[in-house]
C-alpha cells in the first residue's frame, strides 16, 4: 500500500512495485498535469499540493519516467518532492526496500530497518539491568556521521528522546509496567535542512524480558 507524508517542506510518497508500474506505464506517458494530479489525490496528496507537484512532473516526463523505473529494484520507489509549492522539477526517486520488522525479538541478535535502506542491528542482553526495568541503547555507527535518535514511550503519554551523536551511544530505559503498555519505539534522523524526521517504528517492547538491555546499532543510512 502506498503512503503519503506532507510536512510543510517535503512531499513524500512511498509506492509498491505494482503501484510504481501503474504510475510509470499508465499514468505518466502522454499525461498532462490533470491526470497526474488525479492520481496523486487518490493516493492521499492534498488537493492544494497535488496540482502544483503534478504540473512540475508533467514538464519533466522525459527524465522522470526513466529515473523512477531505474530506482525500482522490485519493491517500489520513494518519491520525494521538496520545497513545494516552489518545486519546479518534480519528484526525486529513490529505491524502496522491502522490510519486515515484526520478528525482531525472536532471536538474541537480528536486523531491522526502513524502506529507505536504513539498517540497524539488534542485540538483546538478559539480566544486565534492574529486574523491574528494561534498558534501550542506541549505537550510532552510521558511516555518514549524522546524529540519530529513538523515542521511548511509556504508554501513558510520556516520551523520552534518546539521541546518539555520530559514532557514539545513548541510553535510557522504561520500567516493566511501562513496557507492558507496548507503545511503539520510533527511530529518527535529520533529513532536509536538518529537520528531524521519523524514519520507522517497531512494536513488541512488551515482550522484552525484564532486566534486559536492547541495543540498536545503526550501521547504514
Amino acid at each position: 500500500m502506498s503512503s503519503v507524508t506532507e510536512d510543510g517542506l517535503v512531499l513524500r510518497i512511498e509506492l509498491t512495485h505494482e503501484e510504481t508500474v501503474n504510475f510509470t506505464d499508465k499514468v505518466l506517458p502522454g499525461a498532462g498535469g490533470a491526470p497526474i494530479a488525479t492520481f496523486l489525490t487518490a493516493l492521499g496528496v492534498s488537493a492544494a499540493v497535488a496540482p502544483v507537484v503534478a504540473a512540475a512532473v508533467a514538464v519533466h516526463l522525459a527524465w522522470q519516467i526513466p529515473a523512477i523505473k531505474a530506482a525500482d529494484k522490485g519493491a517500489g520507489v520513494i518519491l520525494t518532492a521538496p520545497f513545494f509549492p516552489l518545486n519546479t522539477f518534480g519528484f526525486i526517486p529513490s529505491t524502496r526496500y522491502d522490510v519486515n520488522n515484526d520478528l525482531w525479538l525472536d532471536q538474541a541478535e537480528g536486523v531491522i530497518g526502513s524502506s529507505e535502506g536504513d539498517i540497524l542491528e539488534t542485540r538483546v542482553e538478559n539480566d544486565v539491568v534492574a529486574a523491574d526495568a528494561v534498558a534501550f541503547r542506541l549505537n550510532n555507527q552510521s558511516p555518514e556521521g549524522w546524529n540519530k535518535a529513538m523515542v521511548l514511550r511509556d504508554g501513558n503519554g510520556a516520551e523520552y528522546w534518546v539521541e546518539a551523536k555520530g559514532y557514539a551511544s545513548a541510553e535510557n530505559g522504561l520500567y516493566v509496567n511501562e513496557t507492558a503498555n507496548d507503545a511503539p519505539l520510533t527511530f529518527w534522523k535529520p533529513k532536509l535542512l536538518g529537520k528531524w524526521t521519523q524514519i520507522f517504528s517497531i512494536q513488541g517492547i512488551s515482550k522484552i524480558p525484564p532486566g534486559s538491555r536492547v541495543s540498536f546499532t545503526w550501521t547504514k543510512d
